[in-house]
């Protein structure tokens, strides 16, 4: 009986998850290189008139012999909205992948203007 539950509530809920992931994605740009996102669950705001949010970015393959090293890139940004300016606080870079079929992680972090 409890298998059968734990199926039937994973099976209503499972489409739910891939429609709030692309619902909560926004695309800002459709470049020739990369696509970047910004992802609306990750706006938070901080005082005074500052935001934090994660920004997803993709790389698209440029010549059909050739791939990007880095796939994508995710970062966590803070904006200052009175100084129009930002701040990079985290950047997670994930390759391609290694011998044991793992995608290799490169994180730096630090406020980096």
């Amino acid at each position: 009986m409890r298998i059968q539950i734990f199926f039937l509530i994973l099976f209503y809920t499972l489409p739910s998850f891939g429609r709030e992931e692309n619902v909560d994605k926004v695309k800002v740009v459709d470049g020739k290189d990369y696509v970047m996102y910004y992802f609306k669950s990750s706006i938070k705001n901080l005082p005074p008139d500052w935001k934090k949010v994660w920004v997803l970015k993709n790389f698209k393959p440029g010549k059909a012999d050739i791939s990007p090293k880095v796939k994508s890139n995710r970062t966590n940004i803070v904006f200052d909205c009175v100084h129009k300016t930002y701040y990079t606080l985290s950047s997670i870079n994930y390759t391609e992948y290694d011998a044991l079929s793992k995608p290799a992680l490169q994180t730096a972090s630090g406020f980096n203007p």
